[in-house]
């Protein structure tokens, strides 16, 4: 914390009686601590709050009278976010149809668009499960390599805590964190309320993987990765300038596509960046074009093989960049 945050802490021993104060950290340790705690919007991704701003006919969120403004680096990736889910036009930045029916979702944008994919395709309660599931990392069993990095062997694990009742003995001898398994069926509840609050149906009869994988992919675009065998595991280009690796061993290893919840940042070169990817689940193509069909081009290119003698013509189809 902060030292403005410690003082304000010491006034609550002398409140209503004299009383004491006493730190855990040394005199030295206190003066080296941040004079003020770093406002929060400068510390949260400020995407859900600029969907509000456009909704509500702010225009450019950088000329917002914010008392203190998110900074630049944040608002860019969040208005990248935003056009990847198709909340904000490309060409414009304004807020489009899609953007307005998200943003009557009292959650982040990503889990609205999943939950409002959802709707439509009626698997509300298992992608609530997977809109949770991305949020708390404490499930995942350690050493388990497969369950950190794809969704359904994650559920498979939440399932079993919650059908032996959560009993903190039985999770501990499969490696699961009770507590973790139980706040992810209050998260998931959470979701599902929020998705009836809406009027969408929060009833489901086995919708099946692919389903909830297309819910996945709405909420993840960004995230998608082409993927090609290597000796060292799996290597990945992403969309927006970005490579990385998926472990060997993860249970998506013979997909072309995928889309991964955990895209961390290990390395960058550059405007390119390098990534570890974890959580993932296999995507089609054919998906592609029916959750984001204004985001892929064909091309064609025809070149003249002197070689060979021959005319060569190149088809390439691509997402985004």
């Amino acid at each position: 914390i902060s030292r403005a945050s410690a003082e304000q802490r010491a006034g609550r021993a002398g409140r209503t009686a004299a009383g004491h104060c006493l730190r855990l950290w040394t005199e030295r340790e206190q003066s080296e601590r941040p004079v003020r705690d770093v406002p929060e919007i400068k510390r949260i991704d400020p995407a859900e709050i600029m969907l509000i701003l456009k909704a509500a006919g702010a225009g450019d969120v950088r000329a917002f009278p914010w008392l203190d403004g998110p900074e630049e680096r944040s608002v860019q990736r969040a208005e990248t976010l935003l056009r990847d889910l198709g909340a904000l036009d490309p060409d414009t930045g304004n807020i489009t149809p899609v953007g307005r029916r998200l943003v009557a979702f009292p959650v982040h944008p990503r889990y609205a668009r999943m939950l409002l994919t959802a709707g439509r395709l009626r698997c509300v309660p298992s992608v609530a499960l997977i809109a949770a599931l991305m949020q708390d990392r404490g499930l995942r069993p350690s050493g388990d390599d497969e369950a950190a990095s794809d969704f359904f062997p994650l559920m498979k694990v939440w399932r079993y805590a919650r059908d032996c009742g959560y009993d903190a003995a039985a999770c501990a001898r499969a490696g699961i964190s009770a507590g973790a398994a139980r706040q992810v069926e209050q998260l998931a509840r959470h979701f599902v309320r929020i998705a009836r609050q809406q009027g969408l149906p929060a009833t489901e009869h086995d919708p099946g993987d692919e389903s909830i994988q297309k819910c996945i992919l709405a909420g993840l675009p960004d995230q998608l990765a082409l993927c090609r065998p290597t000796a060292a595991g799996l290597r990945c280009r992403l969309v927006h300038n970005r490579v990385g690796m998926l472990a060997r061993d993860s249970a998506v290893r013979e997909a072309q596509l995928v889309v991964a919840a955990d895209v961390r940042e290990i390395e960058r070169h550059g405007q390119e960046s390098t990534v570890q990817l974890s959580l993932a689940t296999a995507v089609c193509q054919e998906w592609l074009q029916e959750l984001f069909p204004g985001d892929l081009r064909s091309r064609r290119t025809v070149l003249l093989d002197l070689t060979h003698k021959r005319v060569v013509a190149n088809q390439e189809t691509t997402f985004r960049d």
